[in-house]
């Protein structure tokens, strides 16, 4: 944790919110490597539309499926068996909004206000988008009509400087995406993964541009911007984006409700009507206010999985984790609590919820 001395109470809290949340995904997946988590309580605006925000630390690794290189999270490849040495840096970097502390609501606290939200359920959301429900797809610098794969998989590029192209990288998120040309029609659903794959062929790897500007022309110059302005229309269309489950046959809609396309909103949470009230509410895009983790549980059948629905379950299955397929209400894993401090005051972009 890293909290400022004044908000000391309240960080107590979280830090136990999210302990707890810890022990609700050890009791669902089979870990066999610590996953660090930083949480951050800081400032993120006070208008409300933000009450927390994930990074979750990416790395480029080779998919055994297709042997296509691809961004994963350090906290899945530390499952895998790798012999990667990740270092002591934390796994999973969470901010939650200091600006919003009157909309926050603990267990403990006697009745949740109206206007209040759970804090136990917004940090189970926001660890699980940490373990890997990310999505790359995003807006390039200064254009607004298409969405491409992040450009070298490095989302700290100067775009001034000189820059050579290796391809734009999707996440292990993606690789798993369709669309659907019918929305009706589950055969008519293209992999995600087959697209990136054709926007990579603009150029040659290796080519060299003086800046991401001229890149990006030269991008808009091919033949493969109809599929990024195509990529757009399917992320703000109703029910074109799935997470595909291939072994298991299922689809899980993803959320497309919104006209706007929103990075990091718009293909990573599933569909808010659709699922708000099952088993699967958790990774909807807008928490309910007024209404607890318990309650939701309570009125969706008190499945196991502490709110981990099965559909999630399955997703992060599909990801490469091994999962508990009867998870208990409560887990036997022991979590270790460290403290952090702050090595910088640089921060990377957040994930809205």
């Amino acid at each position: 944790m890293s909290c400022p001395p004044e908000s000391t109470d309240i960080c107590n809290k979280l830090e136990r919110e999210f302990v707890h949340s810890g022990e609700v995904i050890a009791s669902n997946l089979v870990l066999n490597t610590n996953i660090v988590v930083e949480v951050i309580y800081e400032p993120l605006g006070e208008d409300g539309e933000k009450l927390g925000g994930t990074t979750p630390t990416l790395m480029k690794f080779v998919s055994p499926q297709d042997q296509v290189k691809r961004l994963y999270p350090t906290a899945l490849l530390k499952q895998l068996n790798t012999g990667i040495d990740f270092g002591e840096d934390a796994d999973i970097k969470i901010s939650i909004n200091s600006d919003v502390e009157d909309d926050f609501w603990f267990p403990g606290d006697g009745d949740i206000e109206p206007t209040q939200v759970d804090v136990s359920l917004l940090s189970l959301h926001e660890m699980v988008h940490g373990l890997g429900f990310s999505s790359t797809w995003e807006f390039p610098p200064d254009r607004e009509t298409f969405i491409i794969p992040r450009l070298n998989g490095d989302d700290d590029i100067d775009e001034d400087d000189p820059i050579t192209f290796d391809g734009f990288y999707e996440t292990v998120f993606d690789a798993n995406l369709v669309h659907l040309e019918d929305p009706n029609n589950p055969n008519s659903a293209k992999r995600i993964t087959d697209i990136a794959k054709s926007l990579n062929g603009f150029t040659p790897k290796g080519t060299n541009f003086p800046n991401v500007a001229t890149l990006l022309d030269r991008f808009e110059e091919s033949n493969q911007p109809n599929d990024a302005k195509l990529m757009l229309t399917h992320a703000t269309t109703n029910q074109h984006w799935h997470l595909c489950l291939l072994v298991l046959l299922i689809h899980l809609y993803f959320d497309t409700s919104d006209q706007e396309f929103i990075f990091r909103t718009s293909i990573n949470h599933f569909d808010q009507d659709t699922f708000i009230n099952t088993a699967d509410f958790l990774m909807v895009p807008t928490e309910e206010e007024g209404v607890t983790l318990q309650a939701h549980l309570q009125r969706t059948g008190n499945n196991p999985g502490g709110g981990i629905g099965p559909k999630l379950r399955s997703g992060l299955k599909t990801l490469g984790y091994t999962v508990n397929a009867n998870p208990p209400m409560g887990s036997t894993s022991t979590l270790q609590k460290r403290r952090f401090t702050r090595r910088n005051n640089q921060r990377k972009s957040l994930i809205r919820f």
